[in-house]
């Protein structure tokens, strides 16, 4: 409540007969969970706010035996592998230690299974004929830290803590008629912007475009 929510969801009441999972990598995958929640996202006909926090991209990157064989059954591995093949996917660390690029291919498999479940969520909003009346906001809370990735993406150009190269994360704000307004009304060519952005900013953002009246001195 002291953060406006009525309702949590956690995984105690999404998967009532199911163990919790661990920081081993076999996460419940997001496709998974996002057919649970579909239901509990926008139940009424009042305007909503929903939050998600993914887990399927989580580190470690090697995962868990039971996602891996997850990610195979889905097919994942086999479409990295054609993708690869015709020219349109390349291993970030390829030629590296064979366990860091075995590891940039299970978090590609587990970033398919993100998009599953954002492809899922984008079509109920469809069907209920609310998605253009939603705006989606999705954000990478931190880079890939995990076992040093990070450092040995960026090795062969630079490897200090200090090039906020290293940092970057991406943030999405998406809403058909947002997009079609920005196009028309900025001149660009997509709606693709390289500005310098924090998590700070979404809160004030979201309140301007929506119109709503906020103490501007308790925001950036």
């Amino acid at each position: 409540p002291q953060l406006g929510f009525d309702n949590v969801y956690l995984h105690e009441e999404l998967y009532p007969d199911t163990p919790i999972w661990r920081w081993n990598g076999d996460y419940t995958l997001d496709s998974v969970t996002m057919e649970k929640m579909l239901p509990l996202f926008s139940s009424t006909d009042e305007p909503f706010y929903t939050y998600w926090a993914s887990l399927s991209t989580h580190g470690p990157y090697d995962y868990g035996t039971a996602n891996k064989l997850l990610f195979s059954e889905l097919g994942y591995f086999d479409a990295i592998d054609q993708a690869e093949a015709d020219g349109l996917w390349t291993n970030v660390l390829e030629g590296g230690d064979p366990a860091d690029v075995a590891k940039i291919r299970h978090y590609q498999a587990a970033v398919m299974d993100l998009d599953v479940a954002i492809g899922m969520m984008l079509a109920d909003l469809e069907a209920k004929g609310i998605l253009d009346d939603t705006i989606i906001v999705m954000y990478g809370d931190h880079n890939v830290y995990y076992h040093d990735i990070y450092l040995k993406m960026f090795a062969s150009t630079f490897n200090d803590y200090y090039n906020m190269e290293m940092y970057h994360t991406f943030c999405v704000m998406y809403n058909p008629t947002l997009s079609d307004i920005y196009l028309e009304k900025s001149g660009a060519e997509n709606t693709t912007i390289s500005e310098f952005f924090t998590p700070y900013n979404i809160i004030p953002t979201l309140m301007d475009l929506l119109g709503i009246q906020y103490n501007q001195n308790l925001f950036m």
